[in-house]
């Protein structure tokens, strides 16, 4: 199974992570790596996706973050903040857009 990944359009300039993915037969590896924005990756490499699709971003609900991502095309999803008691909602965007191929 192979995937397509990218940069959400939250990042105008290219941004490093730190990732985990696998070492061959040595199990599993955590890297820090540099991703360009617009650039779209390949990899079949089913922990990388995990550990791209946990990154996310998230902003307190407010007319300007709304319009921000609206702006920029990025979906996101409504939640409450779980630190707070759920007294805040905030918008959960994601850092990665990633697809199955």
């Amino acid at each position: 199974m192979a995937w397509t990944y990218k940069l959400s359009p939250l990042f105008q300039v290219g941004q490093q992570f730190r990732v985990t993915m696998t070492n061959g037969d040595k199990g599993t590896i955590s890297k820090l790596i540099r991703f360009e924005a617009g650039k779209t990756y390949q990899t079949e490499d089913e922990v990388l996706i995990k550990s791209l699709s946990a990154f996310q971003g998230k902003y307190p609900k407010t007319p300007a973050n709304k319009a921000m991502l609206d702006k920029l095309g990025v979906e996101y999803t409504e939640k409450p903040c779980q630190s707070c008691g759920g007294r805040v909602i905030k918008y959960h965007a994601p850092y990665f857009l990633v697809e199955e191929v």
